[in-house]
């Protein structure tokens, strides 16, 4: 019994610490989605003065491409850009 209980409690540890790591995993999401995108613009329009001529939006949306440039490079950024219009 001794070894028939460690197995199961060994399964079950497994189990819980697999299930961690999926909600770990489901926290972002996938690159190339616009949701991190969208999520930032959102965040920066909070806080932002847009120009003349700009909404909050357009102005929140040009500093997140930005960002996004800056951390990924031009190429990266423009595949993402490219995957998330599909």
């Amino acid at each position: 019994m001794d070894q028939v209980e460690a197995l199961v409690v060994s399964q079950v540890v497994e189990s819980a610490f697999h299930s961690e790591l999926n909600k770990l995993a489901a926290r972002k999401a996938r690159l190339g989605s616009g949701v991190r995108f969208k999520s930032l613009q959102k965040n920066i329009a909070k806080s932002i003065k847009p120009r003349a001529g700009q909404t909050k939006q357009q102005a929140a949306g040009a500093v997140a491409a930005a960002i996004g440039r800056k951390k990924y490079g031009k190429k990266k950024f423009q595949a993402f850009s490219m995957k998330g219009r599909r």
